[in-house]
């Protein structure tokens, strides 16, 4: 079934922190609306009020009135509070950033690198070693990482292939992986890494690029790390 009026979300977004500078305004635009429809409403209750006769009913129409006198005075803060954190919002604020941070500090998360649309930026040799750089794209979650909500982010990153046996390269080893299997002694990952790898043993490393390169790779053991801070680019939805 289409989207229902029962799951379609109503009103303004009120999650001011982590809010962007248009969102803000767009929010304050809708209690403005608000605030002059009960300000209209208030005034009929009021004129009603004020010259009917006394009546039982007369209680009654002077308690609406007062709610909508609150209620009006609410909304009209409301909409001024969110044009002054609009005001004050810069045009490049990263909610995403803020969401990522406030999670991290309510308890940590866990990391995932998905190989699938990661950059392969260059193939180094040193000593016995095979070394990967990837521009990696990684989900951030507090689930489980690639499944669950979270963040995406673009980070350096490593693999380190210790005493690489075999190796099956490209003559030009970058470009952006379609698809990658990781096999550490009995585990397959396929396209997702958790980071760190759980499990040792004998590695296998498969990737196909979309340049139409492909690597295969074979090693003692294999170290995957992430260099720097990296760049959060969007919330993950579940």
């Amino acid at each position: 079934m289409p989207r229902s009026l029962l799951t379609r979300p109503f009103g303004p977004r009120t999650d001011v922190r982590y809010m962007t500078r248009r969102e803000l305004f767009r929010s304050a635009a809708w209690f403005l609306r608000a605030g002059c429809l009960l300000a209209l409403l208030f005034g009929v209750a009021y004129v009603t009020g004020v010259t009917r006769d006394a009546s039982a009913s007369q209680p009654l129409v002077h308690g609406v009135a007062f709610a909508l006198a609150v209620l009006t005075g609410m909304a009209f803060a409301a909409a001024l509070y969110l044009d002054i954190r609009g005001a004050l919002r810069s045009t490049h604020f990263n909610p995403a950033m803020v969401w990522h941070l406030d999670h991290v500090a309510r308890g940590g998360e866990r990391l995932a690198i998905e190989l699938h649309d990661s950059e392969i930026v260059r193939a180094v040799r040193e000593g016995e070693d095979l070394v990967l750089h990837l521009q990696a794209y990684v989900h951030h979650s507090a689930g489980t990482p690639g499944r669950d909500a979270g963040t995406g982010w673009i980070h350096a990153a490593e693999f380190r292939f210790r005493d690489a046996r075999t190796a099956t390269l490209p003559q030009d080893p970058s470009g952006i992986v379609g698809d990658g299997v990781l096999r550490v002694g009995e585990l397959e990952l396929a396209n997702l890494v958790p980071l760190p790898v759980p499990a040792e043993g004998p590695v296998r490393f498969e990737a196909e690029l979309t340049n139409g390169g492909t690597l295969e790779i074979e090693a003692r053991a294999v170290l995957v790390q992430l260099l720097g801070d990296g760049e959060c680019l969007e919330i993950v939805c579940d």
